[in-house]
């Protein structure tokens, strides 16, 4: 029973190893430290613990010789006495009750299962990690002393409104600590905040208050509030965090039709603050236009004009000078490169003609301002726009239905598509492998009851106490006020190899005692699960205590693994009711009807003898 209990939850972590994806690398290395420590634990029980019991656990009448530990375990055991005598009666009416029993475990189980929709979806939870970050865009046409003042502006609101704050950054000009995009009308703010064990405020009370405060204070600016540290991390990795769509198509101003659309749809979600796209499209770009007729009429060439207005306004590589062995780059440009353009620049410029007469290139150029993007992105050679919009809560998988649901409605120009992407679809496909994982695991599991039951039915009925392992999941989870994610899930993976440990005890037992005492099947029952009642309570109150710290999520950044002790806390208490009531009722039901049919198929085939021995034709 103990290798077989200690395989089952290997079993169930083995198939982990090889998830792919970003789900694979956060939950591998988890797998790898529960395998080890299972098969150590197991070596320990077989070889190690018998010795020192053997060694040290002195008899009987030297416990009794001390008055205390006497009083302490007669205590106990006058207590336990009276639970097992209770739990006895409980499972005889249940044993009379049947259906009763049946009926109200599945009707618990949908419950349970309807339950699901009250809890959110995430890839991962939300941690407070003491880091905020605050990106800023303001008009197009700032300068950078003008996003400067704003940014001062922000400073200062943040001073006022967050004392919090251990240390603050501010950079102008540029949309992150590394610098990824440079423009003059952006910003950006990283906050260190002080520990959460020193505030009364988490992390998400205040990215609130600044997301709303600072845009109702300082005018012309789009500003996004967002949680920083290990969930900064997570969203760079997964493509974006929050409610994340991808528009793509051939035609760029289709495409930036359809992704205002969807971003308007989004600005209408009471679950979403703000929204932004990852191009802004109210840049501009002065355009020098050169005609072809006027500078063929001028006699100057095209490629003269053209290179001339690129030394004149960018500035251009035009050779390698070499000398002493080394290379030196030439780069012409004029005065006037990187300086404010007006109009009349053009009459200040002039190109000598093929006839040596010197040309105004107002006479040929003119300067038009026209709309442009800061950058075209591409996903398998098409242009791609992607519309974020960050929620006010950790529900990523509802408004990403929310999103998918309106957008389902939405008419989009021919040629124009769209997808889910970033966390949503990262956790998606991490929750597809997560269920094939699961299936596997479970398969693994049944195999190496069958190898343990020498049965293919009484397995089985041990793994009926695994649904069931959902409502307290689910209970732990809305406790908690958490979310689904690939953590609670791998709670549930791991809970599928640790519930049935208690069944096969119990079911072990009772067929040792129909074999071995020949017991008859109720009284076997009766007793193998009475008599199984103090070590199933033992091994999954220690289990429960284990969990305990990781579930109440104490210190910086437990809140992504919290969930994994609320989950398995949860589901092991409504486990532990089932495996004590429902499988009895289940081995029951099975063994009686096999016991049935065999006492049929025996009566059958001891007529069929005696017809034949009395010479009689059937």
């Amino acid at each position: 029973a103990v290798v077989a209990s200690t395989t089952t939850t290997l079993a169930v972590f083995v198939p982990l190893l090889f998830v792919k994806g970003f789900a694979g690398r956060v939950l591998r290395d988890v797998s790898y430290s529960i395998i080890w420590a299972i098969t150590g634990s197991m070596i320990v029980a077989i070889i190690v613990v018998p010795f020192l019991s053997a060694l040290w656990l002195k008899k009987e009448r030297d416990l009794t010789d001390r008055k205390i530990f006497s009083r302490i375990s007669a205590l106990i055991d006058r207590g336990f006495a009276r639970l097992q005598g209770a739990y006895r009666k409980g499972l005889a009416a249940a044993l009379r009750n049947r259906k009763f029993v049946l009926f109200v475990a599945v009707c618990v189980l949908v419950l349970s299962a309807l339950a699901i929709n009250f809890l959110g979806f995430e890839f991962l939870s939300e941690t407070d990690m003491n880091e905020i970050n605050i990106q800023v865009e303001t008009p197009s046409g700032y300068t950078l002393d003008q996003t400067r003042e704003k940014m001062k502006g922000i400073e200062a609101i943040v001073s006022r409104l967050v004392p919090e704050v251990d240390s603050a950054v501010f950079f102008t000009g540029q949309t992150s600590s590394f610098g990824l995009m440079n423009a003059d009308n952006v910003g950006y703010a990283r906050l260190r905040l002080v520990s959460n064990k020193k505030r009364d405020r988490s992390v998400f009370e205040i990215i609130d208050l600044l997301q709303t405060e600072i845009p109702a204070t300082i005018p012309d600016v789009s500003i996004s509030v967002i949680n920083g540290g290990f969930a900064q991390m997570v969203s760079l990795a997964t493509g974006g965090a929050g409610v994340v769509v991808e528009v793509y198509g051939n035609d760029l101003d289709e495409v930036a039709q359809a992704a205002r659309a969807v971003q308007a749809i989004m600005d209408q979600d009471p679950h979403i603050s703000t929204t932004d796209m990852n191009i802004s499209f109210n840049r501009q770009e002065i355009i020098s236009n050169l005609s072809i007729d006027y500078m063929g009429t001028l006699g100057v060439t095209p490629y003269e004009g053209a290179v001339t207005s690129r030394i004149l306004f960018n500035g251009m590589d035009v050779g390698t000078y070499r000398a002493d062995g080394k290379n030196y780059p030439i780069f012409l440009d004029s005065t006037i490169a990187g300086e404010p353009v007006s109009e009349d620049i053009l009459n200040q410029l002039s190109l000598k003609s093929q006839s040596g007469e010197y040309i105004s290139f107002a006479n040929f150029s003119e300067f038009t301002l026209e709309p442009t993007v800061d950058a075209i992105n591409h996903n398998q050679r098409m242009t791609s726009i992607l519309v974020t919009g960050h929620l006010t809560d950790s529900d990523i998988g509802g408004g990403s239905s929310r999103i998918r649901e309106k957008l389902a409605d939405l008419a989009f120009p021919s040629g124009v598509q769209w997808e889910i992407a970033g966390s949503a679809k990262e956790m998606i496909s991490s929750f597809r492998t997560l269920l094939l994982a699961m299936g596997i695991a479970v398969f693994l599991v049944y195999m190496v009851m069958v190898i343990q039951f020498e049965r293919f039915i009484q397995p089985l009925i041990v793994l009926a106490s695994i649904p069931f392992t959902i409502i307290g999941v689910i209970a732990g989870l809305l406790i908690f006020q958490s979310t689904l994610s690939i953590i609670s899930f791998l709670g549930i993976i791991a809970l599928a190899g640790i519930v049935v440990n208690n069944a096969i005890v119990l079911i072990d037992y009772t067929n040792l005692l129909r074999k071995r005492d020949n017991m008859d099947l109720r009284a076997a029952i009766l007793e193998g699960a009475s008599s199984r009642l103090k070590p199933i309570l033992m091994t999954t109150i220690t289990t429960i205590l284990g969990v305990i710290p990781m579930a109440l999520a104490i210190g910086e950044g437990s809140e992504v693994y919290a969930p994994l002790g609320q989950s398995i806390g949860g589901g092991l208490i409504t486990s532990t009711l089932i495996t004590l009531y429902l499988i009895p009722v289940l081995y029951y039901i099975v063994e009686n009807r096999r016991m049935r049919r065999m006492e049929e198929k025996a009566r059958e085939e001891e007529e069929e003898r005696l017809i034949l021995s009395s010479g009689e034709t059937p």
